[in-house]
């Protein structure tokens, strides 16, 4: 700021008044330090530990990415939570990499969250951003897993009767024939072939 008297024989008496407007403060994962980058990227990402996560903040054009890891047969729920006097947040998932988005994320005031079952084992990628570049706000996430792992039987794990032509056999030469411990996970088919003789049922 440069003040000056056009007239250098005239005296002026004048107040002068400053503000200084806080700029938007990054938050720890935006932080670039030896062993990070910030988490402005999908190949940046920060994973989530499981709870309540706090403290995360979005400057003007900011993006945050993250990530969870989490198995087949599990339920992944997240929770975004925001003042939204401050401005909207959204909130994006997508599995594996950003080409695969994914639906099912529900928006309500100074909230959004997704809650899926987990269909394959694999890393699900979160983005959070502004409504407008011009945004400034806090945040929080929160992030559960529910439910333990869906194992394949010996059979998928063998040669994944999965399909039709990689049926698994169950040929015996005792009947009944019974098989134990087999498991159907989410997504998952499972093919068996038996031979039969003219004139024999199959029960």
């Amino acid at each position: 700021t440069h003040l000056y008297n056009t007239n250098p024989t005239d005296r002026t008496r004048y107040d002068l008044a400053m503000e200084v407007l806080p700029g938007c403060l990054d938050d720890r994962n935006d932080m670039q330090n030896m062993t990070q980058l910030p988490n402005n990227g999908p190949t940046n990402a920060t994973e989530l530990d499981i709870g309540l996560t706090q403290d995360l903040v979005i400057c003007p054009g900011d993006e945050d990415w993250f990530f969870v890891d989490a198995n087949i047969g599990q339920i992944l729920a997240l929770h975004l939570n925001y003042d939204q006097t401050a401005g909207d947040l959204l909130m994006e998932v997508y599995d594996t990499s950003p080409e695969n988005p994914l639906n099912g994320v529900q928006s309500s005031t100074g909230n959004e969250s997704f809650n899926q079952l987990v269909t394959a084992t694999g890393r699900f990628l979160i983005k959070i951003f502004g409504g407008s570049d011009a945004i400034t706000n806090e945040y929080t996430l929160n992030v559960s897993l529910e439910g333990e792992e869906c194992v394949n039987d010996f059979y998928d794990n063998e040669g994944t009767n999965d399909a039709f032509l990689t049926a698994t056999d169950l040929q015996s030469d005792t009947y009944p024939f019974v098989v134990e411990d087999l498991q159907i996970c989410n997504g998952d088919l499972d093919y068996y072939v038996v031979d039969l003789l003219p004139g024999q049922l199959l029960l």
